[in-house]
């Protein structure tokens, strides 16, 4: 098992989390302010990442998907609307 990594955006200081809240069709992600245990995520490389002796590396355009620790789902990325919003925000 691959160890988990919380995920903060750079531009906010906001974790990443899902927050186990489904909606049609499909999940809520949002940002959080504080580390908890809903901001794990495990990084799944779609490739084989060379070993560096500290681990694998993610570089630059590198395609992973995000799993996320406790719902065991995977981030979802598609171009749908949110039913609340007119943008897919």
């Amino acid at each position: 098992m691959m160890a988990a990594s919380a995920v903060k955006v750079r531009t906010s200081s906001c974790f990443l989390v899902d927050n186990s809240f489904n909606y049609c069709p499909g999940q809520q992600v949002t940002g959080y302010g504080h580390n908890d245990t809903n901001n794990h995520w495990q990084i799944i490389p779609t490739k084989a990442l060379p070993e560096t002796g500290r681990g694998r590396i993610v570089r630059h355009e590198d395609v992973i998907q995000l799993l996320h620790v406790n719902t065991e789902t995977y981030l979802l990325t598609h171009d749908v609307a949110s039913p609340l919003m007119p943008t897919n925000q």
